[in-house]
């Protein structure tokens, strides 16, 4: 009954904001208040997890300047504003365990971002803007329906993690091999046919996981990495 509640308060709410009030302030105000945090322009670390949330205010990306880490997982979002484009100093967005079928472009402002936590959704494509995201480390989308990799994604040279379990995908990138600080990278369970040589010169990788794909074989260079620790894979599988 208290989950109930709460969701009727933050859907009525956000319904009447926007005729109801003037200002950006005014309007970001109330809708915290309904998920129990002050106001506070100043604020660094914003963590509202399991709220029912179904939308974000259009303009709370702009009301928080100084904002590094967001943390809305395990809600009810469909999307993420325009708006998210505005948090220059975020390093960290999880918003992971939700309903988003898409990230918006203005992501690619993001440019101090240095964790996105994306899995568990219902995302089906990538955006170009995500390799101007050139501070990101950790890019895990696990669990959603992304078929294809842009290529932009091997541009981020300081990626140490790539997890992309659980999707739709049927081929890696040919360039992945640029990822050349990545230590870990997680492909199971998607159509994946066969890895790309270039795989190869991933000489950090510590940890590589390709079982449930539909690999017959796999580059034997691969299995002989310099830093390779844990190499998961389906037993059929041949070396060449």
């Amino acid at each position: 009954q208290k989950q109930t509640t709460t969701t009727t308060i933050l859907s009525f709410s956000y319904l009447h904001m926007a005729k109801s009030f003037t200002s950006k302030e005014e309007l970001i105000t109330t809708w915290l208040a309904n998920v129990g945090i002050e106001y506070d322009e100043n604020i660094e670390n914003f963590n509202i997890p399991e709220k029912d949330l179904t939308e974000f205010p259009e303009y709370f990306g702009d009301c928080f300047p100084e904002l590094k880490k967001l943390e809305c997982y395990c809600n009810k979002l469909t999307e993420i504003p325009d708006s998210l484009g505005n948090f220059q100093k975020l390093e960290l967005l999880a918003c992971d365990s939700n309903l988003i079928t898409k990230l918006p472009e203005t992501i690619g402002n993001l440019t101090c971002l240095k964790e996105l936590w994306i899995f568990q959704n219902k995302i089906v494509s990538l955006p170009e803007s995500i390799g101007n995201l050139t501070a990101l480390t950790v890019l895990c989308c696990n669990n959603n329906k992304i078929s294809f990799i842009p290529d932009c994604v091997c541009n981020l040279h300081n990626l140490t993690r790539f997890s992309i379990n659980t999707n739709k995908l049927t081929e890696l990138p040919e360039s992945i091999g640029n990822l050349s600080n990545l230590k870990r990278l997680d492909f199971l369970g998607n159509k994946i046919k066969e890895i790309p040589m270039s795989v190869q010169y991933l000489s950090n990788l510590t940890e590589l996981n390709c079982t449930h794909n539909l690999l017959k074989q796999i580059p034997l260079s691969i299995k002989n990495l310099p830093s390779l620790k844990k190499f998961t894979h389906d037993k059929l599988v041949r070396f060449y």
